[in-house]
C-alpha cells in the first residue's frame, strides 16, 4: 500500500530528488565502517533534540513552564509543610483537619473552574486562578516575620560546621528523632496528647506563639483555589493548543520539566532540614510561583486578540492531509 501511494503522489517523489542525502546508498562496506554505538548515541541526541524543539515550538509553551514552576514550591499540602508544622509544635489531628480544609477547597476550585471557563475562558480562568495564589502567598511571607517564627537564618549559618550540617542531615533519617518534635529548646514526643498542649486563649502551643504558623497554613490552604484552577485551565489550554500528532511529546516533555522541578524542591529540603531556614525555602517558593505567574501573563500578551483556541487537533488531520495530497481513490482502498 505504501509503494503505491508513494508512486501515486509526486510530491515524495520531488521530496526525494531534492534531497541528496536520500539518493545516496551506502554499499556494505561503508556500513560495517559504522560504530552501532556511535549511530545509536546519535540517533538518541537527535531524538531528543527533535522532542525539546517540537515543545518549544507550541505557542503555549510560556504557559506550560508557568505551570512547571508551580511544582518548584513547598507551599503545598504534602509531607514538607507537614513535617514544618510538627516542628512547630501542631498536633497531628489539627493537621489532619487543616489539610481536609485543602482539600476541600481543592474540590471548590475545581468546581469554581467550571464556571469560570463558561464565564470568562481558559485564559482568564488560568489568570485568576494564578491571582489567587499570589494573594494567598502574601500570607505565607507575613508568616515568616510573625511572632513565634522559627525562621532565624543568622542565627543557623553563624553555628554553622560541616559536622553540625552532616549530624542534622543523619539525623532526618533517625526513626528515634522522628518519633519527637524539637520546640523552645525542648523535645515533644509525637506520642503525648499535643492537643493539651494548646492553649487557644493565649493563641500558644507549648507555650510558643502559633500566629506564624497559622499565617502559613492559611496562605497554603487558601491557594488551594487557585492552583486548581489554575492547573486545570493550562492543561485545557495545552490540550486545545497542541496538535494531536504532537500532543504525547508536548505532555511528556513537559511531565519531565514538572518532575525535575518536584524533585529538585525534595532535594533541598533533604539537605537543609533544619526549621530555621525553611523560610528561605518559603520565599524561593514564592519567587518560582511568581516566576510562574509572569510567564503566564507573557503567554496572554503573546496570544492578545486571539481565541482560546489556536489551533485545534481535530480528528480529521489525517483526512485533510490525504486531500491535500489528492491521493487517488483506488490507492487507498488498494492492498499488497
Amino acid at each position: 500500500m505504501f509503494i503505491a501511494i508513494y508512486d501515486h503522489v509526486p510530491e515524495l517523489r520531488a521530496k526525494h530528488k531534492r534531497t541528496p542525502s536520500l539518493q545516496k546508498k551506502l554499499t556494505a562496506e561503508q556500513k560495517s565502517l559504522i560504530d552501532p554505538a556511535v549511530e545509536k548515541v546519535e540517533l538518541e541526541t537527535n531524538w531528543c533534540s527533535d522532542v525539546v524543539q517540537i515543545f518549544w515550538k507550541q505557542s503555549i509553551y510560556p504557559a506550560a513552564i508557568g505551570l512547571a514552576l508551580m511544582y518548584f514550591t513547598v507551599l503545598g499540602f504534602d509531607g514538607i509543610p507537614i513535617s514544618y508544622g510538627k516542628a512547630n509544635g501542631l498536633p497531628d489531628d489539627l493537621l489532619g483537619l487543616l489539610k481536609g480544609a485543602a482539600s476541600l477547597l481543592g474540590i471548590i476550585g475545581a468546581l469554581a473552574y467550571t464556571q469560570l471557563e463558561q464565564g470568562i475562558g481558559l485564559k482568564k480562568t488560568a489568570f485568576v486562578g494564578m491571582s489567587i495564589q499570589q494573594m494567598s502567598n502574601v500570607f505565607c511571607i507575613f508568616s515568616l516575620f510573625a511572632a513565634g517564627t522559627l525562621f532565624a537564618p543568622g542565627e543557623y549559618w553563624s553555628s554553622f560546621t560541616a559536622e553540625s550540617w552532616l549530624s542534622n542531615f543523619r539525623s532526618t533519617f533517625s526513626i528515634e528523632r522522628a518519633a519527637k518534635i524539637p520546640l523552645n529548646g525542648t523535645e515533644v514526643s509525637d506520642e503525648d496528647d499535643l492537643m493539651s498542649g494548646i492553649d487557644w486563649y493565649s493563641f500558644k502551643v507549648h507555650g510558643h506563639p502559633m500566629y506564624s504558623i497559622f499565617l502559613f497554613f492559611i496562605g497554603v490552604t487558601v491557594a488551594r483555589v487557585g492552583v486548581w484552577i489554575a492547573d486545570l485551565a493550562i492543561t485545557q489550554l495545552m490540550q486545545e493548543n497542541v496538535l494531536e500528532t504532537e500532543r504525547l511529546t508536548v505532555f511528556g516533555v513537559h511531565n519531565a520539566i514538572c518532575q525535575f522541578f518536584s524533585l529538585l524542591k525534595d532535594i533541598l529540603v533533604i539537605l537543609f532540614p533544619d526549621p530555621k531556614i525553611f523560610g528561605a525555602f518559603v520565599l524561593l517558593s514564592i519567587m518560582s510561583v511568581m516566576a510562574a505567574y509572569l510567564h503566564y501573563i507573557y503567554y496572554m500578551w503573546r496570544t492578545r486578540g486571539l481565541d482560546d483556541v489556536e489551533t485545534v487537533a481535530s480528528d480529521t488531520a489525517d483526512l485533510d492531509v490525504i486531500e491535500e495530497l489528492k491521493i487517488p481513490d483506488d490507492v487507498l482502498i488498494s492492498r499488497p
